[in-house]
């Protein structure tokens, strides 16, 4: 198991998946700043098995761990190895796509002796405009301050397994970029959002 140090070694490995042209599956979505926290804080690995690369983030009691392969196969036999080689470990893997996408990858991991430990689902509203929510006084963008409050009660109320709880310094970014909004009253948060902007499309 390598260190990661650099992005460039993320995106080499990928690099070199892609030019086999053999195919290309992937539960792991770089994004740059996240990924930057990571390395900064010396968590993130990754480990080489035939024809596919897991990047792995290593928690406390456990590791996130992501995965990019050629083939559904080729995942499969990976999957064997890297069981075999990491089985006193706790290992967490989610699996990402619409359903037909992640039964095909679920069947791999239910061969190899995986199991659920939950589902999301991801749902979706179509809307011309986004709501003004400047005239709720009670509703407001996220302080720095209240970014770290807001990790604490991540922390203390979310399950990070599911959760995949985001660092302190990803929560202070979100909030200054505005991509947090609070509800409070009598100082005190009773309710958050916390989202992403991809062009036209809001992640919550």
């Amino acid at each position: 198991m390598d260190k990661i140090v650099l992005l460039d070694k993320i995106l080499k490995e990928v690099n070199d998946l892609r030019k086999l042209k053999k195919g290309y599956l992937t539960n792991f979505y770089l994004d740059e700043f996240k990924t930057t926290v990571w390395i900064k804080k010396d968590v993130l690995f990754c480990e080489k098995m035939g024809e596919t690369v897991f990047f792995i983030k290593k928690n406390a009691s456990f590791w996130n761990v992501f995965y990019s392969s050629t083939t559904l196969e080729e995942l499969q036999k990976s999957l064997f190895e890297f069981k075999l080689k990491y089985q006193n470990q706790t290992v967490m893997f989610d699996l990402v796509g619409n359903k037909e996408q992640c039964n095909l990858v679920s069947n791999v991991f239910y061969q190899t002796g995986f199991s659920d430990y939950c589902c999301l689902v991801r749902m979706s509203r179509i809307k011309s405009m986004v709501d003004d929510y400047n005239d709720l006084e009670q509703v407001t963008y996220a302080t720095e301050e209240q970014a770290k409050r807001i990790h604490k009660i991540l922390n203390d109320y979310f399950d990070p397994k599911t959760e995949q709880i985001p660092y302190v310094e990803e929560i202070i970014e979100y909030a200054k970029l505005h991509h947090i909004l609070v509800y409070m009253e009598n100082n005190e948060i009773l309710g958050f959002v916390i989202f992403e902007n991809n062009k036209s499309t809001l992640y919550l």
